[in-house]
């Protein structure tokens, strides 16, 4: 296997020593693409920046190297995405706070969004459901005027019904009125006639 660059390396020793204290080494994978997984993980173990995420002693470090070498798997822990990530933010405070304040805005903006949307389709759905009432009002109080109209109709109608009855009842009382005057009046005539005849006969 071909020799690679050192995990840091600066033009100053003073600026070596600050990439080993400050930033985290290159996995060897991204310089050697043909790097097993496993020996990568091992080598950025032995180079993680917290002593409790080390190799404890030598022998570990031996043990999973033999591991590595008869093709078993290795004790270390790759290194997560996450755990990465966390590294990343540790190392950039101001620009992961940025991102952050970034990330939280987006959400605040969307989840704003998102009420005032279900606000605006409940004021939408009130609104129609306001309209419905209206246009439900107006067709009742039209089917009203329209109860009422028939109504004063069939009071107009009866009215005259009443009315025809009542000149009918008045005619047919002046009728018999007459009927009887006359009938009054050719009694009185044949009195009169029988008195004088009677008396034309004495």
């Amino acid at each position: 296997m071909p020799d690679g660059p050192p995990p840091f390396k600066a033009a100053q020793a003073m600026d070596t020593l600050l990439q080993v204290l400050s930033e985290e080494p290159v996995p060897p994978r991204r310089l050697q693409p043909n790097v097993p997984a496993d020996l990568e993980t091992i080598c950025l173990k032995c180079l993680h920046k917290e002593p409790g995420k080390r190799y404890a002693s030598a022998a570990a470090l031996a043990e999973d190297l033999e591991r590595f070498g008869s093709g078993r798997p290795v004790r270390a822990r790759p290194v997560g995405r996450l755990e990465r990530g966390w590294r990343w933010c540790k190392r950039n405070p101001a620009i992961s706070g940025l991102l952050a304040a970034v990330v939280l805005l987006l959400v605040s903006g969307t989840t704003v969004s998102a009420v005032f949307a279900v606000l605006a389709g409940q004021r939408a759905e009130q609104a129609e459901l306001a309209k419905e009432g209206e246009k439900e009002k107006a067709a009742e109080a039209v089917r009203e005027a329209n109860r009422a109209r028939t109504q004063e109709t069939r009071a107009n109608n009866n009215a005259r019904e009443e009315a025809k009855q009542r000149k009918r009842a008045e005619d047919e009382e002046t009728i018999a009125k007459g009927r009887l005057y006359a009938s009054r009046l050719s009694l009185v005539q044949r009195y009169l006639f029988s008195a004088l005849v009677a008396a034309l006969s004495t």
